[in-house]
């Protein structure tokens, strides 16, 4: 399987939904960034959880992923800091469904499949920011302000860099490796879609209760 035509099709996949999310809207935004700070609060315990599963034999994967895992330390204050710049408390917006199955499939998958596995949610989230995140910053710098979007624009800045990292990784995975992260890769997807989903039909079910 070419890997990169998979992500290819994974990605064209989520633009149509990405495109129609109403990043102007503050509503909505603030929802992003909100469930974005669940599940990143998970990305230092995932990759933690990962490296601490690679075997001896595997220092290098095990030392990539720990110094990723360093990367990403402190991230949601990020998303805490947009959020406080639109007047928005993260306490104030419950955690989605749909939210919470992104990062805890993840677990599953480390713990119960392979470390490798691991890499199919990775490709999702660091292709996002790659493949769309220009474009839904300045969507939301134009709506919101540049004080509004500090996690979009550090992502945007290191996320390239960690996708090439992680196509270079997957040289060393085995076929069976390869297949689990194309199933995680399109799961991820799916979940994703599915949290912009939910966050988009809560505002128009609010302007509409609004309206009435």
């Amino acid at each position: 399987v070419e890997v990169k035509v998979e992500f290819a099709k994974v990605m064209n996949s989520m633009k149509a939904t990405i495109d129609n999310f109403p990043w102007e809207n503050k509503q909505a935004y603030a929802g992003w960034v909100a469930q974005t700070y669940y599940f990143v609060l998970h990305s230092t315990r995932l990759f933690a959880c990962a490296a601490g599963r690679c075997r001896i034999s595997e220092n290098t994967l095990h030392h990539r992923l720990l110094q990723h895992m360093a990367e990403e330390k402190g991230h949601e204050n990020l998303a805490t800091s947009d959020l406080k710049f639109l007047g928005v408390d993260v306490a104030s917006v419950k955690e989605l469904p749909e939210t919470a199955s992104m990062y805890q499939n993840q677990y599953f998958w480390i713990e119960h499949v392979s470390v490798p596995s691991f890499f199919g949610y990775l490709m999702c989230l660091e292709g996002l920011a790659v493949e769309v995140g220009a474009k839904v910053h300045t969507r939301v710098v134009d709506a919101h302000g540049k004080r509004a979007c500090s996690f979009l624009k550090v992502h945007i800045g290191e996320d390239e860099g960690h996708l090439e990292e992680v196509f270079e990784q997957l040289k060393a995975f085995t076929d069976d490796d390869i297949q689990n992260i194309l199933i995680n890769l399109r799961q991820s997807a799916s979940l994703y879609l599915n949290m912009l989903s939910r966050i988009h039909s809560q505002i128009m079910e609010s302007q509409k209760n609004e309206a009435a």
